[in-house]
């Protein structure tokens, strides 16, 4: 128990000195009140038995060395997906915003049923895990190669002048100060999303799929 960070006192959580920051002895490092509302969001119920994929936290100000209190709510329910928002108090005064995202985990029954068989850890990873979580791969990949394929700030940022550019600052070499090659601008922004259209296209089905996993409760 002494080497508890909270202690339990009905309502309230009560810092403990491991909980003590070291810029400021009247107040909490971030740690401890992200754990403490990271392991509110755990026992959300329904679904409890869902994994945190993700976790989001806003520190408004200093977390005082007092008695805190935690809310928190279901913002979309799911069977598969889930997003929660919480809160912590001291007092009155709002302390910390947060966010998580709960999904379905693999179910362990597979993983015994592919044990059983004989499959290794990598055979349960390739014809399992991967196939389970094909929608959502597909998805995640499509976006982040979207945002790699658009962006124009860190690719201005990082250019060295180097002979292959992204096709982005291409375009911007048509604007000039006094002039704008806009014929060709057009040109080259059409052609440059010809390869995010195929992709699309040819992933839409896994798209749909992981886009609205979990928008509908089941």
């Amino acid at each position: 128990m002494a080497e508890s960070i909270f202690l339990a006192d009905g309502e309230s959580f009560l810092p403990t000195d491991h909980a003590r920051g070291p810029w400021d002895p009247r107040a909490l490092h971030g740690g401890a009140p992200a754990a403490l509302m990271a392991s509110a969001f755990e026992r959300v119920q329904p679904g409890a038995e869902l994994v945190i994929g993700r976790l989001g936290f806003e520190l408004l100000r200093p977390v005082p060395l007092a008695p805190l209190t935690v809310s928190t709510r279901v913002v979309r329910a799911g069977r598969r997906v889930q997003e929660l928002a919480g809160e912590i108090h001291a007092g009155e005064e709002l302390i910390c915003r947060a966010s998580a995202l709960r999904v379905q985990a693999v179910p362990e029954d597979l993983y015994e049923a592919a044990r059983i068989d004989g499959a290794g850890h990598f055979r349960s990873f390739w014809s399992i895990v991967l196939p389970v979580s094909r929608n959502s791969i597909v998805t995640v990949s499509l976006f982040a190669f979207l945002w790699a394929w658009s962006d124009f700030i860190f690719a201005t940022t990082l250019d060295g002048g180097g002979d292959f550019q992204p096709i982005t600052l291409g375009i911007y070499r048509y604007i000039g100060n006094n002039n704008q090659e806009w014929n060709a601008i057009m040109a080259t922004a059409v052609v440059a999303s010809i390869p995010a259209a195929v992709l699309l296209v040819v992933a839409q089905r896994y798209v749909a799929a992981g886009i609205t996993a979990g928008a509908v409760k089941d």
